[in-house]
């Protein structure tokens, strides 16, 4: 169990969760839950949602000294509105099965605005449909940029010079231990419940040659973004010492 909810970080920094959809972040969320204070952690809600500049905070200048972490599903960009040292932290998933696992997400999401939009498409409608294009193309890239037209060497720039840890959702638990690491969280339970699941969906080899494909050209920049920084995940993992990396091999955080 986590025995200390008030430990601070230890960057002596804001840290800032910026959650992209279907990426594991409501996950996340809820261990963030348990690493800080209810005054030391606020959640943006959905603005921002669609990939457009950071949302507005407006807060007290004494309740702003207080914060210790921002998450929710905003674009790279919201520091400039904190007066105090930041760093980020994000999610990055495979775009094939982060897609996938939207257009599934939505058909029982009923309290979604898209639902209504996408509960009679296929999925290769879907995914060819403007309408929904905000999100299934290159939507990483785009929140990771700053929310406006994607830019890959930008992106690439943030996740470098302004995240402690970029993890992958493919990789979670190694990416949940080396953000523990980084930003201090207390010890971590032995197990988390996945939240936010989506049930009953095909998988990649499921699907049509065709419609991966209109994923895969779509997404041709977040491919790349998500390779990216899954291998500077991997040279940080190979930088650990021996005694992380003892301890890292013994974690098992989720069931299989």
């Amino acid at each position: 169990m986590l025995v200390e909810k008030n430990i601070r970080n230890n960057t002596d920094k804001l840290v800032i969760f910026m959650h992209i959809p279907k990426t594991g972040g409501t996950t996340l969320e809820s261990i963030l839950k348990k690493q800080y204070q209810e005054f030391e952690l606020v959640h943006t809600r959905r603005l921002g949602f669609w990939g457009a500049k950071a949302p507005e905070i407006n807060f007290p200048k004494d309740k702003i000294q207080k914060l210790q972490c921002i998450r929710g599903h905003f674009p790279f960009g919201i520091h400039e509105q904190f007066p105090k040292a930041f760093t980020y932290c994000t999610l990055l998933r495979d775009p094939v099965e982060r897609l996938i696992s939207l257009y599934y997400f939505l058909l029982i999401d009923k309290r979604n605005k898209m639902y209504r939009k996408a509960k009679n498409l296929s999925i290769k409608q879907f995914m060819e449909s403007d309408r929904f294009k905000i999100q299934t193309v290159n939507m990483q890239t785009r929140q990771v940029s700053g929310g406006g037209v994607p830019d890959l060497d930008l992106a690439k720039e943030n996740l470098k010079n302004y995240f402690s840890v970029v993890g992958i959702t493919e990789m979670y638990n190694e990416s949940l231990f080396l953000m523990s690491q980084e930003l201090g969280w207390s010890k971590l339970d032995s197990f988390y419940k996945k939240d936010n699941v989506t049930p009953n969906r095909l998988t990649k080899d499921q699907l049509s040659e065709d419609v991966i494909n209109i994923i895969k050209k779509n997404n041709e920049l977040d491919m790349e973004l998500y390779n990216f920084a899954k291998q500077a995940l991997k040279e940080k993992i190979n930088q650990l010492d021996d005694a992380s990396k003892l301890k890292l091999k013994k974690i098992s955080l989720f069931s299989k």
